[in-house]
């Protein structure tokens, strides 16, 4: 038996007594809680130097090689056939070099690992929250990515008549997110799934306790500008400042927010060169100048902003003539902080004969990374933090009782569903039974024994989820004399009930997030933590409208439902085979006789025959298949019903 290891694109030096034994597995019936992968025994390679130099030299501790730390490409073949694809490890080194290989769901789990739904980049669903833009969006399918539910966020329940746009959020849908995570780690996803309804209308609603922008966002909206140098003639004159430079040397206008133009004296009444935006957002606006006053006179002089609207902090210049000696140069700062207003440019005035020769200003913003309604909407950054893309895809696997089949040659996964397999065209296997030795008949085993417990995260604390603890929970019975619960699967979702609002007339969706503040601009307070799952449907011709302010006028209703996705609605449509089996599960261990070819190309998703037991079975684990030895394994496969 010939075995080569592959690692990085470099042939090993193998010992003929080293065994290197793999494991598979996709979903190890004996631990549904999980999903597995491929993987190996730790095994040693001789310290040689070609070894040595496949892992970046280790023992040399001051290489700047980081390939010891490394996830490196790997292949084992035996007689010329593929038997892992996957990535090896070094584990440590010694007298000899330990190393680890996985593969199978370990490859791409491994390479989703640390990201997290922030990760995921939504850019081209971000959008500002207009009224139109709103409306439109209202009544979107899974094509469009994102769409806006009628939910009550805590501040429609005494709501009449028409209501603000600014009320709603949008939510994303799961399927979006899904097809978006495996092409982002060069995984090609094939899913069995893509043509259900109920994924399809899968959405994620708003439910984060804060919202934020990004820091690419704040980077876009400022700017730094110049303005030329003025006389500024005295006589209780009023002059608005104009820009000349937005672009050149140490100015810039990120976001063409500038408008450029000469210095203006009143009349006009509005300045010619302005600041203007098509959003709302809090920021600091700061105008550096430089100026120096001819003569000594009487008279004052004053720097300050015009239409800065309501400003939380305001630093501005007064000053009077004497103040100041002929041929010095002086130079003041103002500030203002705005929330929502816009500053629209300088302004200068002097009371008094006297003037001011302005010799240059300098004008620039700090915007806030606060969210303010009415402001750009950044899907990437309002995904609910810290929760991991493998955490969704989990969801996805276990609410729809799928399977991940890996391919990490081709790089390509296929999510096929559990119910599918007993239907699915069967191998024989009779023939690789290893006759000398008995198999294990194992009744009861792992969870099975339990009762088990399939429930969502919810927030206790929402208001709308008055006195319901266990919200969409479901408990699968096994009769035969259960030993105590088992909770096998806990969503890291919550629900979202259904309640009254609209000055209880309708009823809708509701997330506990606000608390009704004077300051509506700047009102968000959440009281929730915990991100939410539903079902989005389109009810046509419904009673229960919300017509926004400004909107034309609509006959239907974005609605989301929790009912689809309980428990005992998913376990009743998906789990069946699944179901049968944890009632009535009925494992087989047994000795069989593998080659390099059943290993290259296993089949989890076809049920395998035995003559011995005249049934078929799932296969749901292979025990330490020895690659580079003639041997036995251990395979483990449990009955289907």
């Amino acid at each position: 038996m010939a075995t080569e290891l592959w690692i990085d694109g470099k042939l090993c030096d193998l010992t003929s007594k080293e065994v290197i034994a793999m494991s598979y597995g996709v979903n190890r019936l004996t631990d549904i809680e999980s999903r597995q992968g491929y993987f190996s025994n730790t095994f040693n390679l001789p310290k040689t130097a070609n070894n040595l130099d496949v892992f970046g030299v280790p023992t040399e501790l001051n290489s700047t090689s980081t390939t010891r730390w490394e996830r490196l490409e790997c292949s084992i073949i035996t007689d010329g056939v593929y038997q892992v694809f996957g990535f090896a490890q070094l584990q440590s080194v010694k007298d000899e070099i330990s190393v680890v290989v996985k593969g199978g769901n370990a490859d791409w789990i491994d390479d989703l690992r640390d990201k997290e739904l922030t990760d995921i980049v939504l850019d081209e669903f971000d959008h500002l929250p207009t009224v139109t833009n709103v409306n439109n969006n209202r009544f979107n399918d899974y094509t469009d990515g994102y769409v806006y539910p009628d939910i009550d966020y805590g501040r429609l329940s005494l709501q009449t008549g028409t209501i603000s746009h600014l009320l709603l959020r949008p939510a994303i849908f799961i399927k979006t997110l899904i097809d978006k995570i495996f092409p982002a780690s060069d995984w090609t996803l094939t899913n069995d799934i893509d043509t259900e309804d109920l994924y399809r209308e899968m959405v994620m609603p708003f439910a984060n306790n804060e919202i934020l922008h990004t820091e690419d966002w704040v980077e876009s909206r400022k700017f730094k500008v110049h303005s030329p140098s003025q006389v500024v003639a005295g006589f209780f004159s009023e002059w608005f400042v104009g820009f000349d430079n937005d672009s050149s040397g140490d100015y810039f206008d990120n976001n063409n927010q500038i408008t450029l133009g000469a210095w203006t004296q009143l009349p006009p009444p509005d300045p010619v060169t302005n600041f203007t935006s098509s959003e709302p957002y809090t920021q600091v606006f700061t105008a550096v100048i430089t100026f120096d006053v001819p003569l000594s006179d009487s008279g004052g002089l004053s720097f300050d902003f015009y239409n800065e609207g309501l400003a939380e902090e305001y630093v501005r210049f007064q000053g009077d003539f004497g103040d100041f000696t002929s041929g010095v140069t002086y130079t003041e700062m103002i500030t203002a902080k705005t929330t929502g207003s816009v500053v629209q440019t300088v302004v200068i005035e002097v009371a008094g004969l006297m003037n001011v020769n302005i010799q240059e200003i300098v004008f620039y913003n700090e915007p806030d990374a606060e969210y303010l309604d009415g402001s750009l909407w950044e899907f990437t950054k309002n995904m609910p933090p810290e929760f991991k893309q493998t955490d969704l895809i989990k969801y996805v696997l276990n609410a729809f009782c799928l399977i991940a089949i890996t391919d990490s040659t081709a790089k390509t996964i296929r999510l096929s569903k559990f119910d599918d397999i007993p239907t699915n065209t069967g191998e024989d296997w009779s023939s690789k039974v290893d006759q000398i030795e008995d198999p294990t008949i194992t009744p009861k085993y792992g969870y099975y024994k339990k009762n088990n417990v399939l429930e969502y995260g919810n927030d206790t604390g929402d208001k709308f989820m008055g006195e319901i603890i266990d919200f969409g929970k479901h408990t699968i019975v096994n009769s035969n004399l259960p030993e105590g619960k088992k909770t096998i699967y806990k969503a890291p979702f919550g629900l979202c009930n259904r309640a009254i609002t609209m000055n209880e007339t309708i009823v809708k969706a509701g997330i506990d997030l606000y608390e009704i503040d004077a300051n509506e601009v700047k009102g968000y307070r959440s009281r929730s933590t915990k991100p939410r799952i539903g079902i989005h449907r389109v009810i046509t011709g419904s009673t229960a409208l919300i017509q926004l302010t400004g909107a034309t006028t609509v006959t239907d209703a974005s609605e989301l439902y929790f009912s689809p996705i309980t428990w005992d609605v998913l376990a009743d449509v998906y789990w069946n085979t699944l179901t049968a089996i944890i009632q009535r599960p009925q494992m087989v261990q047994m000795l069989m006789r593998l080659s390099s070819v059943d290993i290259n190309q296993i089949d989890f998703t076809r049920p395998k025959w035995i003559d011995r037991f005249n049934c078929y079975f799932y296969l749901s684990y292979i025990n330490q298949y020895k690659v580079n030895e003639v041997d036995s394994t251990e395979v483990e496969l449990i009955k289907l019903p």
